[in-house]
């Protein structure tokens, strides 16, 4: 029988400014200077080597910039991948992430590119991916409709053509309130997922046969939610996720809220500061 155990942690440096306590609901109030994340495998087998992880996670202004990695085996670091990933900036907008990956290879590498037009609206997206390039257009109905298409050439061809269409509704906080697939192309959501929210969190999803999924959250703030919510914008990052949106894989956690929801307190183990948000977690998972 050979038994593996994983342990890993994230640790998260903050710098807290004034109104320290719980009642800071805005990000910020907070400024997060990096993360380390490390994980570990043990096994009990001594015919296996032990691993560990370590990613470094540089943000800037709240946002990620980007994170580096290292591998270890029986103690012995294979070396680092500097940087790992990638995060680059006009102004305040994102606009590309690359993920280098763990060797030189082209299907190794992951890069997506964002395009916006000129009310810094998110209009298309290529991403480098296995050797080969997907492209993605969004249409903006109205400041609170969206469409997300799939298309063959890049967002600004005027030959491209539509692979599959998403719709994507917002409410003024730009919040997800409603998604689907629009499989005639004739701007109506088939399939509706409706989505409800409270103080920056999901709540409910009710699904096209009516059943209802309901979350609860605990008063911890997901740090690394701020940190993705602060790097892409929060419309952004929902259109990035349109697909879940308009599917909601329930299999795939991605609420993008602020908080944790209480289940995770449950199954990991954090050490929260005054403020809510936490500085370090611990997590421990054994299998056989």
């Amino acid at each position: 029988m050979k038994v593996l155990n994983l342990m890993g942690f994230v640790v998260l440096f903050l710098i807290s400014c004034s109104n320290e306590g719980p009642s800071i609901d805005n990000n910020s109030d907070v400024s997060i200077s990096g993360y380390k994340i490390t994980s570990e495998s043990d096994y009990f087998d001594s015919n296996e080597m032990d691993g560990k992880l370590i990613t470094i996670g540089e943000v800037y202004n709240n946002k990620i910039i980007s994170e580096t990695t290292e591998y270890f085996q029986d103690g012995i670091s294979f070396g680092s991948n500097v940087p790992y990933m990638q995060y680059f900036y006009e102004g305040s907008l994102l606009t590309s992430v690359v993920k280098n990956g763990s060797s030189t290879e082209v299907e190794d590498m992951d890069t997506k590119y964002f395009f916006y037009d000129d009310n810094q609206n998110l209009v298309g997206i290529n991403w480098n991916f296995g050797g080969g390039t997907s492209y993605y257009r969004f249409i903006h109905v109205s400041s609170t409709m969206v469409y997300f298409e799939k298309i063959t050439l890049p967002y600004n061809d005027s030959s491209a053509q539509i692979q599959h269409r998403n719709i994507i509704e917002f409410d003024l906080d730009d919040n997800v309130i409603k998604a689907g697939r629009d499989y005639e192309l004739d701007g109506v959501i088939d399939n509706e997922f409706q989505y409800s929210h409270l103080d920056g969190n999901l709540i409910s999803v009710q699904k096209p046969n009516s059943t209802i999924l309901t979350f609860e959250y605990s008063n911890v703030i997901d740090n690394f939610s701020v940190l993705k919510e602060n790097s892409y914008g929060k419309k952004v990052l929902c259109l990035l996720n349109s697909e879940h949106y308009a599917n909601y894989f329930e299999n795939d956690y991605n609420n993008q809220s602020r908080n944790l929801l209480k289940t995770d307190l449950m199954k990991e183990t954090y050490e929260v500061l005054n403020n809510n948000y936490y500085k370090k977690k611990n997590f421990d998972s054994r299998f056989i």
